[in-house]
């Protein structure tokens, strides 16, 4: 029998700056100088995950074999509320391996092996999928825009 445990931290961030425009002044000058019309943003985003997990084999006469991993996270991005923030997730293993059991002669058959496996998983989603949030664009205008997402 052999167990494992463990735990994990995951921190994400990102930054960044975009931009867009239309109306080409020049065909196939592609500067953003050359646009008409364009606007400018800027985006940051961060997401933690925290978790714990386990893993183990059990076997028996050297024939029969479970293996399993457990897992749970606790992410940022998804509500607090009733531990929704929480998500489970497991696999199994079951191996059988019929020719120890049977004593095949290993002449003519030097390993058989029969296995299923159940697995199920888990995800969060992304930063503010959730949430409503507010950005602020500049552009050519005299002043900035806002956006609601």
């Amino acid at each position: 029998m052999a167990l494992n445990v463990g735990g994990n931290y995951r921190y994400n961030q990102g930054k960044g700056i975009y931009q867009s425009g239309q109306n080409w002044r020049v065909p196939e000058f592609y500067r953003m100088s050359n646009l008409q019309e364009y606007s400018t943003s800027e985006g940051i985003s961060e997401k933690e995950v925290w978790s714990v997990l386990g893993l183990g084999q059990i076997s028996w006469r050297h024939y029969l074999y479970f293996d399993f991993t457990l897992r749970n996270d606790w992410s940022s991005t998804l509500p607090v509320e009733d531990n929704s923030n929480s998500y489970f997730y497991h696999s199994e293993n079951l191996s059988f391996l019929f020719t120890q059991l049977l004593n095949i002669d290993k002449s003519v058959l030097s390993s058989g092996k029969i296995r299923g496996s159940y697995a199920k998983v888990g995800n969060d989603t992304g930063s503010y999928n959730l949430s409503d949030y507010y950005g602020v664009n500049q552009s050519q205008l005299p002043y900035s825009t806002g956006s609601m997402s």
